[in-house]
């Protein structure tokens, strides 16, 4: 039986008077994928940088491979294997596609994930490995984000809204890497608000709906009409 790898309970954040996350229980197991989708503004970014340590908790706890980790900072989450692809890819622009991508090595932990990987997995970046990460098209760039968060070699990979102002075509092709990656053995919390895709490919999926978990289940046993209510809140 699987055991979780990061867990959390009656999680609450926010910023400075403004509450966004109340009393959340989430967990990922060893090798799972969970999806958290919901409309704009329902805490899923919020939810996303408190585990992965920009944000800290006003209240509940964070636990991580057996560890409380709610007041650890990002540098040392990232040490212990947790690894964020952050919303708006947030890329270095004076760097190289292949110096940003080092950048994902710096804690030096071991794994399987190098250059040359990530190089198999999206070619097109072996190809403008010389280039300035922003000089690459949207897509490009979001490939480099998420191989730079490869190359921390994580356990724990979390991805906020990779898809969003892609198109369709890159957006597949993106989604296409995702069981490789898993094939590693790590695991995957995927924030999204294409719910195509995040029931695609998800063990379960939670919705947030204004800070809280509105709909929790796997997704072949949940309604597209009881997802949809969740979502809108209607």
């Amino acid at each position: 039986m699987s055991r979780p790898l990061l867990e959390t309970r009656a999680l609450a954040a926010g910023y400075g008077d403004f509450q966004a996350l109340y009393g959340i229980d989430f967990h990922v197991d060893e090798g799972e994928a969970v999806a958290i989708i919901g409309a704009n503004g329902a805490g899923k970014t919020t939810f996303l940088r408190t585990l992965a340590g920009p944000l800290r908790p006003t209240a509940g706890t964070i636990r991580y491979a057996g560890a409380a980790v709610g007041a650890w900072p990002a540098h040392r989450l990232a040490a212990a294997g947790l690894a964020l692809v952050p919303e708006g890819r947030r890329l270095f622009p004076s760097l190289s596609v292949e110096e940003n991508l080092l950048m994902g090595a710096y804690a030096g932990r071991p794994g399987p994930w190098t250059l040359a990987r990530v190089f198999d997995l999206f070619p097109i970046l072996q190809e403008f490995r010389h280039r300035s990460g922003t000089d690459l098209s949207g897509g490009q760039q979001q490939m480099v984000a998420l191989g730079r968060a490869l190359m921390a070699n994580p356990r724990l990979l979390l991805c906020d809204e990779i898809s969003l102002g892609l198109a369709p075509v890159v957006v597949h092709t993106i989604y296409q890497t995702l069981p490789r990656i898993r094939a590693e053995g790590i695991s995957v919390v995927l924030v999204e608000q294409d719910m195509g895709q995040a029931l695609k490919v998800a063990d379960r999926v939670l919705c947030f709906q204004e800070g809280r978990v509105a709909l929790e289940g796997a997704p072949d046993q949940l309604t597209r009409e009881q997802i949809s209510q969740a979502y809108f809140g209607v």
